[in-house]
């Protein structure tokens, strides 16, 4: 059953990837879905490519989606509009998961570990950077500002986002 997510427009989309999806993303967008987890010459593989370059990734859901956009008369520009915060993490995870189902069951399964991994992997960075938040606002409070007759101390580093 394929995968869908609504964007900013209220648009639901269905991802669904097959050999012709596969196709038309090749010929479209330059991404070649069956090698989302090879790591390409540049050093990065179409899922990470996929995950730091938001304009690429409108352009392999376009490709993707462009059948039911046409029929609905939304053009790229208006498809990409359409794509910012929450939608943009609901079509990535909805593309990835229709990847990974693409492939034989032996794959599938490494693909659903890894995956596994990475997001358990997230929610750690995650915690740690919401921990960290939560231990500087204690010190940065009201409680801790400086008197004007105490130097104040530099500020704290920022954490790191998590991936």
């Amino acid at each position: 059953m394929p995968r869908s997510y609504t964007d900013n427009a209220g648009h639901r989309w269905q991802i669904s990837v097959t050999v012709s999806t596969i196709r038309r993303v090749r010929d479209e967008a330059g991404v070649d879905l069956a090698a989302a987890g090879r790591t390409a010459p540049g050093g990065e593989s179409v899922l990470e490519r996929l995950a730091t370059d938001p304009v690429l990734l409108a352009d392999v859901l376009y490709a993707i989606v462009r059948p039911e956009a046409e029929a609905r008369e939304v053009t790229p520009e208006q498809f990409g509009e359409a794509l910012a915060g929450d939608a943009v993490e609901a079509a990535a995870d909805a593309l990835v998961e229709e990847i990974v189902d693409f492939f034989p069951t032996p794959v599938r399964a490494r693909w659903r570990r890894a995956m596994d991994l990475a997001k358990e992997a997230r929610n750690r960075n995650e915690a740690e950077v919401d921990a960290e938040l939560a231990r500087m606002a204690g010190e940065e409070g009201p409680a801790a500002t400086p008197s004007p007759s105490t130097p104040s101390a530099p500020p704290a580093a920022s954490p790191e986002p998590s991936a």
